[in-house]
């Protein structure tokens, strides 16, 4: 009798080491916020889980999230082996990490590059995944040279074009 208290003794006090980590990781990841620039590059069906999640490619320079990535990714692993899905992949090129993806869901995000900000960490029962709010589209340096966002500019009204337009065919019918 005392050795299934003690194995249960084991079990809960296992449990409550799993809770514990699991619990500090989400903490940490709550309150981190981390904001960073990714981008939205699919939509893929994930059979493990099984349902769709969004696939989002960090850039190279965002180092501190990158390290908030696999600190999770050591975390969970420890915790969980591959019995969860997480959330949390990265692609490999001659033996060395191109690129980390997040497998999350979005909600009506176009494809391309965007700022996100990392928000909690879920869990499901079979799967890990990071929560992550849209905050807006990246603008880069190249992008100004094609869209002038400036001030300066003529408003464009629609109404004056299709007026013109108009004006134009009646002219050519007299």
């Amino acid at each position: 009798m005392s050795l299934r208290r003690n194995s249960s003794m084991d079990s809960s006090i296992a449990s409550d080491d799993l809770s514990d980590s699991m619990s500090k990781l989400m903490c940490m990841v709550k309150q981190s916020k981390k904001v960073f620039v990714g981008t939205y590059t699919e939509k893929r069906y994930v059979q493990s889980v099984p349902t769709y999640r969004d696939i989002v490619s960090i850039d190279k320079e965002e180092t501190e999230v990158i390290k908030c990535l696999i600190e999770i990714q050591k975390v969970v692993r420890k915790e969980f082996g591959q019995q969860k899905f997480l959330g949390i992949t990265c692609n490999m090129e001659n033996n060395s990490i191109v690129n980390y993806n997040l497998w999350v869901e979005l909600d009506q995000v176009p494809l391309g590059k965007h700022w996100f900000q990392i928000r909690s960490l879920k869990m499901n029962q079979n799967s890990i995944q990071l929560q992550l709010k849209y905050l807006r589209p990246y603008k880069d340096k190249e992008q100004a040279l094609f869209f002038n966002d400036s001030k300066d500019l003529a408003a464009f009204d629609i109404k004056q074009v299709k007026r013109n337009c108009i004006d134009r065919f009646i002219a050519l019918d007299l």
